[in-house]
């Protein structure tokens, strides 16, 4: 910039400091030896001193040398003069001319505490070695660290009130430097708006088959945490961890014991504060299988014995019981099948009509099921066989008679038990 001193002939070159993040600007101007230079706003009133001791008092500096000098320490945006004063030479006084630095860039950085990055909290930001902390706010979200994000309408402070309506989302704070400065300073949040944990619940029945559920409070912290259920140990020194998801299904070796849940908060998700632990089950408790209801196959008989079978696609042990009268006592046979395996029901009589009904067999922590409500089969034995040998009485002679006797049970029928040789 170029400005002619009043009344002097020759262009004098001020040059302002270029805009920097930095709280004070330079301006340079030429100087020569064993003059007095002064730099003050162009506003103010500047008297001449009259001695070496008044000038360096009131705040004129001597160059040494000739050449360039730079006046340090100040303001963005402001118009100052320089001033030349001459005690000794003929030249005398003048003033060399008006330079306006220029505004100052927005420096240093801006910051907030993210573990207050909770719905229900308030965010302050904070700035870091700033060269300025004038001007205007701006906030927008987004659903990814790196957009796309939606201005916040209404938010232009330095503070930023969190509901349940940001959970999950990232923040971005702008500040817009104005005044003397100019430029902008942006922070943005490296994790999501989070909900702050406060228990853990267990859902279903503590029964042996069962399900279990973990259900997280606030529900809006369940995409950000882990379970991890443990079975408690009876005698206090060491608990079991048995499983890692949301939801446990009950084991055998659950039986007789008490179940509990942790939720752990994933760092950087949804879901935060310190793990919560849920309240401890009641003791596990056996179940009973549910009543049979396929229907078995007779697959062959004897005089005193019936083979069963379930149909195909059956799974399990199973155990049969049987009786001459549908609603009669039944009696339980002792041998057990499983899946489609065949069962020998015996120690049945002959030529006898038998109801059967079935249950699923106790195993795997399950209790016998109930006995089918009713009969789901039925089949008949065979007639009796002749066991034994035969005898006869008698003298085996032209004439004589023999008489044919048969062991008990049986019997020969009587009209021709005798004959005539």
């Amino acid at each position: 910039m170029d400005l002619k001193a009043g009344g002097q002939a020759n262009a004098v070159t001020l040059t302002p400091g270029i805009s920097m993040a930095e709280t004070k600007t330079t301006l340079t101007f030429p100087a020569q030896d064993g003059l007095y230079y002064l730099v003050a706003e162009a506003s103010a009133a500047v008297t001449y001193p009259t001695s070496t001791a008044e000038a360096l008092n009131s705040g004129w500096i001597r160059k040494v040398g000739t050449g360039n000098y730079t006046w340090q320490n100040l303001n963005w945006n402001r118009s100052y003069a320089v001033y030349e004063l001459n005690l000794t030479g003929p030249t005398g006084n003048r003033k060399l001319g008006e330079a306006a630095t220029v505004k100052g860039l927005a420096g240093g950085s801006l910051s907030f505490d993210e573990t207050g990055l909770l719905s229900g909290r308030t965010v302050q930001l904070l700035f870091q070695n700033a060269t300025t902390e004038e001007g205007t706010w701006s906030w927008s979200y987004a659903p990814a660290a790196d957009g796309p994000w939606t201005a916040m309408d209404g938010a232009s402070g330095s503070s930023l009130s969190l509901d349940d309506s940001m959970i999950g989302n990232y923040l971005k704070a702008v500040f817009t430097a104005n005044g003397d400065y100019e430029g902008t300073l942006e922070y943005r949040s490296s994790r999501p708006v989070a909900a702050l944990m406060t228990e853990v619940l267990i859902t279903g029945a503590a029964q042996i088959g069962n399900s279990l559920t973990a259900e997280v409070a606030p529900a809006a912290c369940e995409a950000g945490v882990q379970y991890i259920w443990f079975r408690k140990d009876p005698t206090g020194t060491s608990d079991s961890l048995i499983y890692r998801g949301k939801v446990y299904t009950i084991s055998q070796e659950d039986i007789g014991r008490q179940l509990y849940v942790k939720a752990e908060a994933i760092t950087g998700s949804v879901a935060a504060g310190d793990t919560v632990t849920s309240s401890l089950t009641g003791e596990v408790l056996t179940a009973e299988w549910p009543e049979v209801t396929a229907v078995p196959l007779i697959t062959a008989a004897t005089d005193t014995t019936l083979t069963v079978r379930m149909p195909d696609g059956s799974t399990g042990l199973y155990q049969f019981s049987y009786s001459t009268s549908p609603a009669g006592s039944y009696q339980e046979a002792e041998t057990k099948a499983r899946d489609t395996a065949p069962a020998v029901i015996t120690d049945l009589q002959p030529s006898t009509h038998y109801y059967i009904k079935v249950r699923r067999a106790a195993e795997k922590g399950f209790q016998d099921s109930p006995w089918s409500a009713s009969w789901l089969a039925e089949g008949t034995t065979e007639r009796p066989s002749v066991k034994g040998e035969l005898t006869l009485d008698g003298e085996p002679v032209y004439g004589g008679t023999l008489t044919v006797a048969a062991p008990p049970p049986w019997q020969v029928r009587q009209e021709n038990s005798t004959g005539t040789a």
